[in-house]
């Protein structure tokens, strides 16, 4: 069995890293296939043989990919934030997970 025992908070900031934990019930080849939420496309893909944990940073691949999502209100003024919704998809050769898509903030601060 493959699990994802963590990821991000919603609008982490992608320079903090944007880092999900993936373990499986043995040592085990990982594909991990890095998602677009709102398009379903495949943005990246990464894969990590013979192990049975593993840390993965999806930051590096989706830096350069901005998007627009909702406002927020500060002040009775509505503020965008930039940011985009991603989710992994792992895969070993008899198992598979899916992650709860998280938005990610492509501002390099705190938002």
């Amino acid at each position: 069995m493959i699990y994802i025992n963590s990821q991000p908070r919603d609008l982490t900031p992608i320079n903090e890293g944007v880092i999900f934990e993936v373990e499986s019930d043995e040592v085990a080849d990982f594909t991990i296939d890095i998602v677009d939420a709102i398009t379903e496309r495949v943005v990246g893909t990464k894969v990590i043989k013979g192990v049975q944990y593993a840390k993965v940073d999806i930051a590096p691949y989706i830096e350069n990919m901005v998007s627009v999502a909702p406002s927020w209100a500060e002040n009775c003024q509505l503020k965008d934030i930039d940011a985009a919704s991603y989710y992994i998809s792992v895969a070993t050769e008899d198992d598979s997970a899916v992650s709860e898509p998280i938005m990610v903030s492509c501002n390099r601060g705190a938002v």
